[in-house]
């Protein structure tokens, strides 16, 4: 799904007193008020974050669909992953707490897929509605010199939308760190797996190779037995794995995630195909490597080993 579109070029941090000072700030702007909240629904709550919007679309959220949602003035926008956390559907009714004002119900209008941050959105005159004054603590804006902004003493500290994704990918290096280390020791679990039982099965048929010589099949025949055998192992143990792999990915990117953030399992076409060049490689070549001890096989030994 297409996530959220962020066009604003800085973030300033202000003091929510002084809004006037700001709005002679160059480029297109929008002021936001960000506050940490205890959300709950029934026996389910989870701390989040609330961001209150003049919708000028700095931000822009998607639905699940991935088009864009607009906040409306009546609207309360929930994140997906908050919503599966608290098992909250479009019109539930959930609680907020805000530390220094009274406890709200407020009806749930619409869910949006934005990954980062998870929590709740709502439009300025819903806000002033439900609670108090809108007084943002955000700055959004367009305009790249932030230099004047910095010296004035109402501002708390300031960004930019590049800075953010630098640290987005700094956060997501750090985990795939963690999968190169697992996809290394995945790589030899397969070489021994495949090595140890490509042996077993070879020392297990040893004396059915045997009888298949004696009855004057040539050795080419019978490595071609041999790997036919390996071929079908492969495929079977590919189509399970492609499930597996699926699967613990899904529960491995559950159990670093953040409640902050939405992490997506993903897996691309290069993955694929490097993994099955590993799994088909590693079997042909230990086919390969028993398959020249057909020749070798001593065919009195192997019957004598039945008697």
């Amino acid at each position: 799904t297409e996530q959220a579109k962020y066009t604003y070029i800085s973030e300033i941090k202000i003091n929510s007193r002084y809004k006037e000072v700001f709005q002679k700030v160059r480029g297109e702007k929008e002021f936001n008020l960000n506050l940490p909240i205890l959300i709950s629904k029934e026996y389910q709550e989870k701390t989040a974050l609330l961001t209150v919007t003049e919708n000028n679309r700095l931000i822009v959220y998607r639905g699940l669909d991935g088009k864009e949602l607009d906040v409306g003035n009546g609207d309360v926008i929930i994140t997906k992953k908050l919503a599966k956390q608290l098992y909250v559907c479009v019109g539930d009714i959930v609680r907020v707490d805000i530390k220094g004002l009274e406890k709200k119900d407020i009806e749930i209008t619409k869910i949006t897929s934005n990954l980062s941050p998870q929590g709740i959105v709502m439009a300025k005159e819903k806000w002033e509605k439900l609670f108090t004054d809108f007084m943002p603590n955000i700055l959004l804006t367009e305009d790249i010199d932030t230099n004047e902004l910095e010296k004035n003493n109402n501002v708390l500290f300031t960004t930019t939308r590049e800075h953010q994704l630098r640290q987005a990918e700094k956060l997501t290096e750090s985990v795939k760190s963690i999968m190169y280390i697992l996809f290394l020791g995945s790589i030899v679990l397969v070489v021994t797996i495949i090595y140890t039982l490509s042996t077993l099965n070879y020392i297990e048929r040893e004396r059915e190779y045997a009888t298949l010589r004696v009855f004057g099949f040539r050795i080419g025949e019978i490595r071609g037995i041999l790997l036919s055998d390996s071929i079908l192992t492969v495929t079977i143990g590919w189509i399970a794995g492609v499930f597996a792999a699926a699967k613990f990915l899904e529960v491995y990117i559950k159990s670093v995630s953040l409640d902050a953030i939405e992490w997506i399992p993903y897996l691309d076409n290069g993955a694929w195909i490097f993994s099955t060049i590993v799994v088909v490689g590693v079997s042909l070549s230990a086919a390969l490597v028993l398959s020249l001890k057909i020749r070798k096989i001593d065919m009195v030994a192997s019957f004598k080993s039945v008697e």
